[in-house]
């Protein structure tokens, strides 16, 4: 009797066990939390570490004034685009401001004059140690940027050519590899560009071209259908060359989808970050939003004043980011701004 009472016993307390780890697998689930002003700080002084888990542009979800912070702290911190170590040919590389070109991207009017200013200080050379990414993007950069009033672009962008065509007289044949040779090097596994002889002379040809195009589409006397036949009949062909699209390249701003905001009447909610951090309250309230039970993670957690956060959730094959805000003191209102599914590797056998 007493063996029988003691198996029961122990059966008991085993399932108390097992039910209390998985109840406390869900509300002792630890996850990172970040604080606006601390972020904004941090980038002020310090630059972004590109392995911070969060985007910097998340914050024009709380604020649209966070977008000229953002974009003048990246361009203060100017030396950072310039990789600090040379490749394996001596050859330094100068990146473009991704978080300003994000910006752009979603027609941000101060985006477009800070990344003007920095094309327009983008040395123009014959031959350099440096490679200037910012060249080798001018078929997506002229078309986002005539989505905006920029003054004398025309002006600018002919002088530009000019200033080309000057340095084009005085460089020296640069020798670009023929269809045979690129196809050779790729059968081959071997390099797909120029080595480095070749490569420290710019695409000035190229430049020059997408600068005419530009204004071709600007309609600026001089840049007439027959100067594009031109130049795109002198062009290189050893690989396929990017041109811009101007009709085709209007990307939608980021805005909120009225549609997708869900909001849940809670009692007593006075601080938004005391919330998200009691007693797995924030996975409580995200399983409804999802209508699943699944023991999803939390990646971070961004927070802005206690009454605004950006939750990063993440399961196997997907990720969602909602932002999360107080209306009132018994209202929360949650909007999904970002949603991700992931593709899984293929079988190989």
């Amino acid at each position: 009797m007493i063996s029988v009472l003691m198996k029961i016993l122990a059966f008991i307390f085993l399932v108390y066990v097992f039910f209390s780890s998985s109840c406390q697998k869900v509300s002792d689930q630890k996850f990172e939390t970040y604080y606006v002003d601390e972020l904004m700080e941090k980038w002020k002084y310090s630059g972004f570490d590109l392995i911070e888990p969060v985007d910097p542009t998340y914050l024009y979800y709380f604020d649209t004034s966070y977008v000229k912070d953002i974009i003048n702290f990246e361009l203060l911190h100017e030396s950072d685009l310039i990789n600090p170590h040379p490749d394996s040919n001596g050859i330094f590389r100068q990146n473009v401001p991704k978080l300003t070109f994000k910006f752009l991207e979603n027609r941000s009017e101060y985006a477009a004059k800070k990344l003007y200013e920095f094309y327009q200080k983008t040395p123009k050379f014959i031959t350099s140690d440096t490679i200037y990414n910012i060249y080798n993007i001018l078929d997506r950069l002229f078309p986002l940027l005539l989505n905006h009033h920029l003054k004398n672009i025309k002006d600018d962008l002919k002088k530009d050519y000019d200033e080309w065509k000057l340095l084009l007289i005085k460089s020296p044949h640069k020798r670009f590899i023929t269809d045979e040779e690129h196809e050779s090097r790729l059968k081959n596994w071997e390099i797909k560009y120029p080595k480095i002889s070749e490569t420290l002379y710019p695409d000035i040809k190229g430049i020059m071209f997408q600068i005419a195009l530009t204004l071709n589409y600007l309609k600026v006397s001089g840049f007439g259908d027959e100067i594009i036949d031109s130049l795109r009949r002198d062009l290189p062909n050893a690989f396929d060359r990017k041109l811009a699209k101007f009709n085709n390249f209007l990307i939608n701003p980021t805005v909120f989808d009225s549609s997708n905001l869900k909001t849940f009447e809670l009692l007593n909610v006075k601080d938004l970050d005391l919330f998200i951090h009691e007693d797995s309250s924030i996975q409580r309230l995200l399983k409804n939003i999802e209508g699943t039970d699944i023991n999803f993670k939390i990646d971070y957690v961004v927070i802005q004043r206690n009454d605004k956060a950006i939750v990063s959730m993440s399961y196997k094959s997907w990720a969602n980011k909602y932002l999360i805000y107080l209306i009132n003191n018994n209202k929360l209102g949650v909007l999904l701004i970002e949603q991700i599914h992931f593709q899984p590797a293929p079988y190989i056998d």
